[in-house]
């Protein structure tokens, strides 16, 4: 079972979700700069203005930040197997553009599928080292690599 740190889960919430505009830091008073505005202090800031909250450099919910056209959100190990979907709000302006996506995660192989995966892995091994001989034997008449394959017709 995986214990979830929900400090950790929190910031990494936040950071994919807020492609981490300002560092991931949420301004603490209306004051600072360099962070993101909560909901309540774009509220406070341009009260029922819809379009001066939207064009907020810290309104980070709409990816307005400097740099905000990019992110790299590096490896992300999942924790449970499941159906998992993605979509860029920034890229979903326009039907033209939009980016979605669907990422799968299953567990762990079967016993029967793991026990299939190495009978073929091994099969194929023999294989290669049956066929490579066999090519060897013949393209070098006096090995002793002949004696082996001699009864393997090409």
């Amino acid at each position: 079972m995986v214990k979830l740190d929900l400090q950790k889960l929190k910031k990494k919430t936040f950071r994919m979700a807020f492609i981490n505009q300002y560092n991931n830091k949420q301004c603490e008073t209306q004051t600072e700069t360099e962070c993101c505005y909560t909901l309540a202090q774009l509220n406070a800031k341009h009260g029922n203005d819809n379009n001066a909250k939207q064009q907020d450099v810290q309104n980070c919910a709409v990816l307005n930040a400097n740099g905000a056209n990019y992110f790299d959100g590096g490896v992300v190990r999942m924790q449970k197997a499941g159906t998992f979907y993605y979509m860029s709000s920034r890229q979903n302006n326009f039907t033209n553009r939009s980016q979605k996506g669907t990422v799968v995660v299953s567990s762990a192989l079967s016993p029967v599928a793991l026990t299939a995966t190495i009978a073929g892995a091994a099969g194929f091994s023999a294989a290669a080292v049956i066929g490579g001989g066999s090519w060897y034997a013949n393209t070098h008449p006096d090995s002793s690599a002949v004696n082996c394959f001699q009864s393997i017709k090409a």
